[in-house]
């Protein structure tokens, strides 16, 4: 699990770096972007942290209600993960109000849409798995509520639904869409935002199908 959260949060660190990088100069020093810049990173070092010792602990750092301090620390958790979202949905609108000079259509509206569609959706998902009202707290729909058997490397579930598959497209929606955006300028840039606008369709489609398959029950790819 730490593996996975670290290779995740760096992803969605660098992702923030660029998105920065694509906002107007006189604001990248400001204190709006400044502060989300702030609050970002010590999110996910907090996140990160917390996992790890849990995981040398041999303690689930997720769900975990066992011990006060471990109910207190989950809920830690939760606003941290909350304000990364956040603040990458805050990005989004900012780029949306302020982009640089020079930034692509396509990049800007893959940007736009991917930061604040993918953060809305990442939201609803995950507070689908905190809030229980599905079979109990936690990410696992009907099967084994274990990752003993489970696929390489993302640990999804083989014998029910799983909602971190819906998850996991939802959040990578904010990259998916800056690069479909950028690739979109290069190669086709008279046609860039439609092109953005159908990965946009495409993305929230798959995370409704995904969504809808783990919610039956039904493992991404039953082993």
């Amino acid at each position: 699990k730490p593996l996975k959260f670290e290779l995740s949060l760096v992803i969605h660190l660098v992702t923030m770096g660029l998105v920065i990088g694509a906002i107007a100069p006189r604001l990248q020093s400001g204190w709006l972007v400044r502060t989300l810049a702030l609050v970002t990173a010590f999110s996910a070092l907090g996140e990160v942290l917390y996992i790890v010792l849990q995981a040398a602990r041999g303690r689930a750092s997720h769900f975990n209600s066992e011990t006060p301090v471990e109910i207190a620390m989950y809920s830690l958790m939760g606003v941290g993960a909350v304000l990364l979202v956040v603040c990458a949905f805050v990005l989004g609108f900012v780029v949306a109000r302020s982009p640089r000079d020079g930034l692509g259509q396509g990049a800007k509206l893959g940007v736009v849409l991917g930061l604040t569609v993918g953060a809305s959706l990442t939201l609803v998902i995950a507070g689908l798995m905190s809030s229980g009202v599905v079979d109990g707290p936690g990410h696992w729909i009907g099967g084994a509520r274990s990752d003993a058997q489970s696929l390489p490397l993302v640990g999804w579930s083989t014998t029910g639904g799983d909602l971190r598959v819906p998850h996991f497209f939802a959040t990578h929606l904010m990259q998916v869409l800056p690069l479909l955006g950028l690739a979109a300028d290069k190669m086709a840039p008279e046609a860039a935002k439609i092109l953005v606008y159908v990965g946009a369709v495409v993305g929230f489609a798959i995370v409704a199908a995904t969504f809808t398959q783990a919610l039956m029950g039904w493992p991404l790819l039953p082993l």
